[in-house]
């Protein structure tokens, strides 16, 4: 799944959930795409199919995303559980499950909004539909621009330009790195990105 990258423990306060979301393995789902936080223990756990499906399906003591989804509809907690779902489906490999809960989740947090997209936008990349790919990390790192996660999927989505053959595109959202961002981990390093493309033209 080479289009997955550095996942961390990560909860985005606006969407704190209920009582039923704090089991020891729905903590750890908690997560979203940024760079190296929390312990390499933590993220190792976090990336084993055991605790994925342990925590889409339940353990029999606690409600599994799947349960939460059946029982709560499209209340916040509902809506909520959707995401962590397609999350760990995407990291299971399955990725048309991911996309289909994805899709089906919905939110104006300026934090999980584009994390979200950018989660659905790796379904995308890995089942090969990278035109959509890149269209939707483009809206991850338009969502809610900051120096955090805009560059990440800035960046993102040039790589998916190139890998579909469009210099051009590739070459300007780099540039938006450079611009606006580069003081992020992405701004820092993105002068090669730009310079490969140049010496190829």
């Amino acid at each position: 799944m080479k289009f997955l990258r550095n996942i961390a423990p990560v909860m985005a306060p606006a969407h704190r959930p209920p009582t039923f979301f704090t089991s020891a393995t729905s903590l750890l789902i908690c997560f979203a795409y940024s760079s190296n936080i929390g312990s390499s223990q933590t993220r190792s756990y976090v990336r084993s199919p055991d605790s994925f499906n342990l925590a889409i399906n339940g353990d029999g003591n606690y409600p599994g995303f799947l349960d939460i989804i059946d029982d709560y509809g499209r209340t916040p907690a509902g809506n909520l559980a959707r995401y962590y779902t397609g999350v760990s489906y995407l990291h299971l490999g399955k990725f048309q499950e991911a996309i289909d809960y994805l899709e089906d989740f919905s939110t104006d947090d300026l934090l999980l909004g584009p994390v979200a997209k950018g989660a659905l936008g790796d379904a995308y990349a890995e089942s090969g539909n990278k035109e959509k790919a890149v269209k939707l990390y483009v809206e991850a790192a338009e969502f809610n621009p900051n120096s955090f996660t805009s560059p990440i999927y800035y960046l993102k989505a040039g790589k998916m330009y190139e890998v579909l053959g469009n210099r051009e595109k590739a070459l300007a959202v780099y540039q938006i790195i450079k611009d606006k961002y580069a003081e992020s981990n992405e701004g820092r390093t993105i002068d090669k990105y730009i310079a490969r493309l140049n010496s190829a033209n």
